[in-house]
C-alpha cells in the first residue's frame, strides 16, 4: 500500500509463480507463508514490484510423470470430463476420485459436500508462521486437519488422503496457504482459474520441465 501497488496484482503474481513452479517447472514450495515472501521495487523499474519466494527448506521435485498427469488431472476438472478424473486417479492410486476433486478445488465437486469456511480456518492455520516449527512438523498436512474436525463422510476422505502420492501433501499444504494469502490480499483472485490455465497449457503446449 505505501508504494501504491495493486494487492490483487500481487496476490496474482504469487499465485501464478506457485503454479507455474508446479505445472511448467516440476517444483513445489509448500511454506510460500507471508514470511517466506518478499515484495520489493522491481530492479528494472522502481515503479513496479518484484515478488521474491524465500526459504526453499520446504521444497520438492516432482517427476515428468507426475507433473504431466496432474496437469491432465486438471484439464478435465475444468472439462468436468469425470471419466477422465476417475482413470487419471486411478494411475495416480488415489481413492474416491470426487473427494480429490473437491480438494483439490477447495470447493464442493460433482456434489460432494465441502465446508468451505473449515477449510478457511484450516487455511489461515496452515499460513501462520511460527518460527519454532521444525520440518517434519511443516510438512504435516494441513487437509488431516480439516477431516479430524469432520463428521461428514470421514471414513472416505481418510482411504482417500492415505492413497494420496508424497507430492500431493506438499502440493496441498501450498494450495491451502496461498488460499489464505489470496484471502489476505482482497481475495479478489481466482485462484482456480490461474492454476488450470496452468495446468492446461503446460499439457497442451507440452511445456518442458527447464529449471528456474
Amino acid at each position: 500500500k505505501k508504494n501504491g501497488w495493486d494487492q490483487s496484482e500481487i496476490s496474482r503474481v504469487i499465485l501464478q509463480a506457485l503454479a507455474d513452479q508446479i505445472f511448467h517447472h516440476g517444483f513445489v514450495h509448500a511454506d510460500p507463508h507471508p514470511g517466506n515472501i518478499f515484495i520489493r521495487p522491481s530492479p528494472e523499474n522502481s515503479d513496479k514490484f518484484q515478488v521474491v519466494l524465500l526459504d526453499h527448506g520446504l521444497y520438492a521435485e516432482i517427476n515428468n510423470e507426475f507433473r504431466l498427469q496432474f496437469g491432465q488431472f486438471w484439464k478435465y476438472v475444468v472439462k468436468q470430463d469425470n471419466k477422465k478424473i476417475q482413470e487419471i486417479c486411478e494411475e495416480l492410486g488415489i481413492k474416491h476420485w470426487d473427494l480429490f476433486s473437491s480438494l483439490m478445488l477447495l470447493q464442493s465437486y460433482d456434489g460432494v459436500n465441502v465446508d468451505t469456511a473449515l477449510m478457511d480456518d484450516v487455511s489461515k492455520n496452515s499460513a501462520s508462521e511460527n518460527e519454532n516449527e521444525n520440518e517434519n512438523e511443516k510438512a504435516s498436512d494441513p487437509i488431516t486437519s480439516m477431516i479430524k474436525q469432520s463428521h461428514s463422510d470421514r471414513d472416505r476422505w481418510l482411504e482417500m488422503v492415505t492413497s494420496l502420492p508424497p507430492e500431493i501433501h506438499l502440493i496441498l499444504r501450498s494450495m491451502f496457504i496461498s488460499r489464505a494469502l489470496n484471502v489476505a490480499l482482497g481475495n479478489k483472485v481466482n485462484r482456480f482459474g490461474i492454476m488450470a490455465r496452468s495446468a492446461v497449457s503446460s499439457v497442451e503446449n507440452g511445456s518442458s520441465t527447464e529449471k528456474w
